[in-house]
């Protein structure tokens, strides 16, 4: 299993690979154009920085939690990234400071938007990048029950 204090880094790595791909069979040297519509407008150009800064470890807190979580891996070929980590509670309730489950408090999903590049085809069968939302689950917290009063 990869870490997951990389994730990020290595993610925008892979995006940084495909633009200098893309750049190199296209002669396109400022940026990579995406295009909802190949060939028609509207563009976004894509501007790399080659230059990636170091990131300090990042302490991984999904067992430490008291609200504990694991991650499935979410794999599409026509997606870039192809591998992206969801997490998921493993506990209805949460832990108290013994370790021990409790329903006073709920263990919640937090939940953040990212943005994916998912390849497509034109009517002439050739390939294009999209951007799009994704919603991806990327750790758990404790919250209260809602209690509705009448």
């Amino acid at each position: 299993m990869h870490s997951t204090s990389n994730t990020p880094v290595f993610m925008v790595a892979c995006l940084l690979g495909v633009c200098v791909v893309l750049m190199g069979a296209h002669g396109a040297p400022h940026g990579v154009a995406l295009s909802k519509y190949a060939g028609k407008k509207p563009h976004a150009y894509l501007l790399l920085n080659h230059s990636i800064p170091e990131t300090p470890h990042i302490r991984s807190y999904s067992n430490s939690s008291l609200s504990p979580w694991a991650y499935n891996i979410s794999h599409e070929d026509d997606r870039f990234p192809a591998d992206i980590f969801d997490a998921y509670c493993l506990h209805t309730g949460c832990l108290t400071i013994k370790g021990e489950e409790t329903q006073d408090l709920l263990s919640t999903p937090i939940k953040r938007q990212i943005l994916v590049l998912r390849k497509k085809a034109d009517r002439k069968g050739e390939n294009y990048f999209m951007l799009d939302y994704m919603t991806i689950t990327v750790g758990c917290t404790c919250v209260r029950p809602h209690v509705q009063q009448h």
